[in-house]
């Protein structure tokens, strides 16, 4: 048996391969588009497929309103089954742009990926999922949003692999959009979060950035000197000047773990490992605290000035705004440059609030959920009536949709 899969179900492959210690992209064989091979009955069927994906380690459940993508490099090859939904490259990809999984199953490169997802995703959401294949993050690979995300993962490609694969390519479709999104990627993202920030820091005012481009992702900065001499790594420098950003999540402080202790020590008084829990949650909080100050103080004492970027800032309305002036007036001070076009911009009520939308859109669970419905609509690119009687309806920093608007507004959930 031999199938190929690509798009969607490429990527949650990928998320799943990252999450194993033991796979890395580096070791995985390249391969050219291979014909899918049916089993020993000469015939695709859907427990083949699914008895494939298994072997893997991989769900095996697809239907037409959840389809398993495939690719196939010619027409004939075509999967007829309900649930599959193919894609035909005849020509104009590089011969590496697949990946060898072993015993029959293919899944599109992290390049390729990329490129195919494209024409899918808002160009925000395809530029994070750019930052997460360059970075050292990768989001759940069933419930992107609001899934666990794993950490201190290598990265499966670069911007300047990005670059060349999408140049290599002829004719393929996603290559204008991904060119577009290569403009604005950065190698060295570590987080979700972090690069959602990177992406607000960096993008101009007419895409409802900050425009505050070129930024340097966690790159070790030289603190101290003789026996105090160290590295420090901030999230984010803004190059040229000496003024950086760090992402602070909630889970930086695990408060919940002391709440957790404290009620399991509450309901058994007295017991010495329910005790020695609650010791060490506080413990841990306790030490991080104290790595997080000694940071900014080595950080502060090497002439850098890094702001805190909370989990709050993004949530709370202008809430990063208003750090970003902030960020502005600790550039401006060090006399490395005049933004008075950002400042102009922070100005205009509605881009304020056109890029909250975008901000609370972006974020995990529910909340995120709702507001992409949101920003999709205000974004559309051919205005309607019902557009301009939804700005009408912007009032007091907030914007309405109604219920019927929001069903009728696709979001991205099975991708970010």
């Amino acid at each position: 048996m031999q199938l190929t899969l690509n798009g969607l179900s490429a990527l949650k492959v990928l998320r799943q391969l990252r999450r194993d210690s033991s796979w890395s992209v580096d070791r995985a064989s390249r391969a050219c588009l291979p014909s899918p091979e049916a089993g020993v009955r000469g015939r695709w069927s859907r427990a083949d497929i699914e008895s494939l994906l298994a072997g893997h380690g991989l769900s095996s459940s697809f239907s037409e309103e959840a389809p398993l993508h495939v690719a196939v490099p010619r027409p004939s090859d075509r999967l007829r089954n309900k649930g599959i939904k193919n894609t035909v490259y005849t020509h104009g990809l590089p011969c590496d742009a697949f990946l060898d999984l072993g015993f029959g199953l293919y899944v599109s490169s992290p390049e390729l990926l990329f490129v195919e997802l494209s024409s899918v995703m808002s160009f925000e959401v395809h530029l994070l999922l750019g930052m997460e294949l360059c970075g050292s993050f990768s989001r759940d690979p069933d419930k992107p949003r609001e899934g666990g995300v794993a950490y201190d993962v290598p990265a499966v490609t670069s911007v300047e692999k990005l670059r060349s694969f999408v140049d290599s390519c002829r004719g393929v479709k996603g290559t204008v959009q991904s060119r577009k999104t290569l403009e604005w990627l950065q190698d060295g993202s570590w987080s979700p979060m972090e690069a959602v920030v990177a992406m607000l820091a960096v993008l101009p005012g007419s895409m409802l950035g900050y425009d505050l481009w070129p930024v340097d992702l966690n790159v070790r900065v030289a603190t101290g000197n003789g026996a105090t001499k160290s590295e420090r790594v901030p999230d984010l420098v803004f190059r040229g000047t000496e003024v950086g950003l760090n992402y602070d999540g909630e889970d930086h402080l695990s408060l919940q773990e002391i709440v957790d202790a404290a009620m399991q020590l509450a309901a058994s008084p007295g017991d010495e490992s329910s005790q020695k829990a609650l010791d060490r949650a506080l413990r841990e909080v306790r030490e991080s605290a104290v790595s997080d100050k000694r940071r900014d103080r080595d950080l502060g004492a090497s002439g850098l000035t890094v702001f805190a970027v909370t989990k709050e800032d993004l949530y709370e309305r202008g809430g990063v705004d208003r750090l970003m002036l902030q960020v502005i007036d600790a550039i401006e001070h060090t006399g490395k440059r005049r933004l008075n076009k950002q400042r102009v911009m922070l100005e205009s009520e509605l881009l304020s609030a056109m890029r909250q939308e975008l901000i609370w859109s972006l974020l995990p669970g529910r909340v995120g959920l709702e507001h992409a419905a949101v920003y999709a609509e205000l974004v559309r690119p051919n205005p309607d009536p019902v557009r301009y009687q939804r700005e009408a309806r912007f009032a007091n920093g907030a914007w309405s949709i109604s219920q019927s608007e929001r069903e009728e507004t696709p979001t991205q959930e099975v991708y970010f």
